[in-house]
């Protein structure tokens, strides 16, 4: 499916595309950083992955203590680090755990 058929597949649904990120691997932190605009903070993708990755050097568990590292593929990444690194490069598409660590940079950045 091409790039303008998803917009029209959305738009068909009764929703409305407002912003429609380049598909170069950083489209999620591109995403991210959009929406979190509308709450005041403002953060390139560039700067929101840095964040992430930041975040997610010194946060190998959740909250309730489960590891993030489960989230993944089995073998998709020998270690947390291998994880990291390749998660810190530009063009690396996003995952299922980055929005997790967006949203607790977000709690931390909003109740300073």
């Amino acid at each position: 499916m091409r790039r303008d058929d998803y917009a029209k597949a959305i738009e068909d649904q009764g929703f409305k595309l407002v912003y429609n990120p380049p598909g170069d691997g950083n489209c999620q932190f591109a995403a991210l950083s959009h929406q979190t605009k509308r709450l005041g903070i403002l953060r390139s993708p560039e700067t929101m992955r840095k964040e992430i990755v930041e975040y997610l050097k010194s946060s190998l568990y959740k909250s309730d203590g489960f590891p993030l590292l489960e989230h993944l593929a089995d073998d998709e990444f020998a270690c947390w680090d291998d994880y990291i690194t390749h998660m810190a490069r530009d063009g690396t598409y996003g995952d299922q755990i980055t929005p997790y660590a967006q949203q607790q940079t977000c709690v931390t950045s909003t109740s300073k």
